[in-house]
């Protein structure tokens, strides 16, 4: 592997965080330009620190970014490969009603992966918040803008089985499942109850989704209300941290 000759970052901020985010942006630089091209590997962290004239914590959040970027994937005793020459975009959602966020089902698409009924029990009901031996038809898989790689994020998706015959409809699903329930059974979404959490990334998911375990996440869980009693659907998604964004706007009433 040939080392390329140093060039110098500039620190004039002293600081850790300049330093590892002008490292990366020289990275991605050298990989949009070819220097780096698809398929082959980047320097080792040893030999970076070395060209950089800094640590491998600094180096390794420099791989980071650019590996939230869709650049580059990471593999235990093969090294760091060049995985596109362009960025994938971060996504922002933005929804301050129901319509926008039927907008956002439908600039993105769930690519089901595995469709099952399952029997609510024991760790599953206490996240679902339902009654033990519930039965629910269950849909996971990635939710994709376009057909752009890497994914946005993971959803598994939990209907009530008296809605069960939307089953049909989940294999090619687009837009807002929900929406499927509405056209089957003539329901009439009221409310969706949304809660934002920041999580670690799990190893299940770590590797399609081209992060490190344990990186920065964001899980969001949304609950369809059609009256006010039990929800019909429970939603669940997990996005790598720096791949999406959630945007909402709070206006004042007049008193």
């Amino acid at each position: 592997m040939t080392i390329r000759v140093a060039r110098p970052v500039k620190a004039s901020a002293s600081s850790e965080d300049a330093r590892y985010q002008a490292i990366s942006r020289d990275l991605a630089r050298d990989i949009y330009s070819g220097k780096y091209p698809v398929g082959s590997l980047l320097p080792p962290e040893t030999a970076l620190s070395d060209i950089y004239g800094a640590s491998r914590q600094t180096i390794r959040e420099a791989m980071r970014i650019i590996s939230g970027m869709g650049l580059i994937v990471r593999h235990r005793g093969i090294g760091t490969t060049v995985l596109a020459a362009s960025a994938t975009p971060a996504f922002t959602q933005s929804v301050a009603s129901l319509a926008e966020l039927q907008q956002y089902a439908e600039e993105t698409r769930l690519r089901s992966e595995r469709i099952e009924h399952v029997v609510a029990r024991g760790a599953l009901a206490e996240k679902l918040r339902c009654a033990e031996n519930k039965i629910w038809l269950r849909s996971e898989g990635w939710r994709m803008a376009g057909d752009r790689e890497p994914p946005l994020g993971w959803t598994e998706v939990y209907i009530d089985e008296a809605f069960a015959a939307v089953e049909e409809d989940l294999s090619t699903s687009t837009g807002l499942i929900f929406g499927h329930l509405a056209r089957r059974f003539g329901l009439v979404l009221r409310e969706v109850r949304q809660t934002i959490s920041a999580v670690a990334m799990p190893a299940s998911l770590a590797s399609r989704l081209h992060v490190g375990v344990g990186s920065p996440a964001l899980r969001i869980e949304r609950r369809y209300f059609v009256h006010a009693a039990e929800p019909v659907q429970i939603a669940f998604s997990i996005h790598p941290g720096d791949r999406f964004s959630y945007s909402m706007t709070l206006t004042s009433t007049p008193q």
